[in-house]
């Protein structure tokens, strides 16, 4: 039987080891673990019953920064179809910069947007005419 012996630079360098280890991983689990104060909220999602068109439908809204001062003011609204969560987060993004970056030649108004996701593209953006012709 072999007996270990260890001397106190191994002890040493074995707690060091085993700190610089539960440091790293300490590390790796708080980057995993987010609080809600880190999330960038561009807009609110809903969901409507259509009774028209027999089904659920989602969509995003996104609202300036000025709207919930100016409770009185008017303001465009911009519909984008084919709204999923990617083009609504785009298409906010773009409104968002081109209304609040002071250097751009071409700024636009502060502008509500409503995002539509599709639920059948084919259906929606084609006649029926076109569907029993091609489809």
């Amino acid at each position: 039987m072999a007996t270990i012996r260890m001397t106190s630079s191994d002890i040493l360098t074995s707690r060091t080891i085993t700190t610089i280890i539960c440091f790293f991983i300490f590390s790796l689990s708080n980057s995993f673990a987010q609080s809600h104060d880190n999330f960038l909220v561009i807009g609110q999602r809903y969901t409507i019953n259509s009774k028209i068109l027999n089904e659920r439908r989602n969509y995003s809204v996104y609202l300036p920064a000025s709207y919930k001062n100016n409770v009185d003011k008017k303001y465009i609204v911009a519909y984008v179809l084919d709204g999923d969560r990617s083009k609504f987060l785009e298409v906010s993004g773009i409104a968002q910069s081109m209304h609040s970056d002071a250097n751009l030649k071409l700024q636009i108004p502060e502008l509500i947007i409503v995002s539509i996701e599709n639920t059948d593209r084919t259906k929606e953006f084609y006649s029926y005419k076109f569907i029993e012709l091609f489809g």
